[in-house]
């Protein structure tokens, strides 16, 4: 367990010293520095409590086309636990964000095999 948590902590650690980072990084697949959302991913599958992620869409960075927000759902819910959630900003102004982005998690969640719950 104490392990785990020098883990997470050098992970957070390396993350907040690299400044590059600082754009919106825990999970935006493609905006925030190379390898920090792989990383954060790894920190959270090891945690033993349920996690929420948040960031998905790089603050609006990765809402360009819905493939590119297709892409980000996929990559945060591939990378989490079964047991973690995703916090997502919407501004529903323009479009049904609320309402678009719940089908999408029900459909990715619906091709998803079943995973078990540690």
């Amino acid at each position: 367990m104490l392990k785990k948590a020098r883990t997470a902590s050098r992970v957070a650690a390396d993350i907040r010293s690299d400044r590059s980072t600082r754009r919106g990084f825990l999970i935006g697949a493609t905006t925030a520095a190379a390898g920090v959302p792989a990383k954060m991913c790894r920190v959270v599958r090891q945690v033993r409590k349920p996690c929420l992620v948040y960031k998905l869409l790089a603050a609006g960075r990765q809402c360009g086309s819905p493939a590119e927000v297709r892409q980000a759902f996929e990559f945060a819910y591939r990378s989490i636990e079964a047991t973690d959630a995703a916090i997502v900003g919407m501004y529903p102004r323009y479009s049904d964000q609320i309402g678009e982005n719940a089908r999408l998690v029900r459909e990715l969640a619906s091709a998803m095999p079943p995973r078990a719950v540690s």
